[in-house]
Parts: structure tokens; sequence; C-alpha cells
């Protein structure tokens, strides 16, 4: 299960929610101090994944699924725009910007 929420209720409610031996994975970027239920994580043996995501495992196949035409991550990208434009394309609050350096 992936949190991506960064939102402290929806980051108990997918620790809360998990199968028994699960995993939970949060990217979501949590900026403060949360609270873990660890004794109901312990009992039901969760596994618990904080980070950036982790891409690196995953890469090579998503590569190999673009490049098959299986995948087309223009679906996924609000817009492309040169890496020095960086600040103002950060501040429009899209969802998923691509930035290129030349």
């Amino acid at each position: 299960m992936v949190d991506a929420s960064a939102d402290q209720a929806a980051l108990l409610c997918a620790l809360r929610s998990v199968g028994p031996e699960g995993i939970v994975s949060s990217v979501g970027g949590h900026f403060g101090d949360v609270a873990l239920p660890l004794f109901e994580m312990y009992r039901r043996g969760v596994r618990f994944y904080t980070g950036r995501g982790r891409g690196g495992p995953n890469v090579a196949e998503a590569l190999a699924w673009v490049a098959q035409g299986r995948a087309d991550p223009a679906h996924v990208v609000s817009c492309i725009a040169p890496f020095d434009d960086a600040p103002g394309v950060l501040a429009e609050g899209l969802t998923k910007p691509v930035l290129v350096r030349d």
C-alpha cells in the first residue's frame, strides 16, 4: 500500500488498513512527527518504508514498458519546461511538471 498524501490521518489509515505482513510505503513527505500505532503494526507484522520512493528497483522495467509502447508517460506529465524556469513552474503548483536541461 502506498500513502502519498502527506496527511497524518491518511497515513494512519493506510497503516491500519494494510493486510497482515503487508508493506506501507509513505512517499508523501510528512514534515512533522507522526505517532505510529507500533503495537498494532507489530502484531500484524506490518513493514513501513518512508522516503522519496523506490524507483531504482523498478526503473528498468518501467523504461522497457515505455520503449515497447506499453506505457505512455505523457499521461502523467502536466507540463515540460526548461530547467531555468523551475521557480516559476514549481510555484504554479502543477501536478507533475518535468524540468529539462539543455
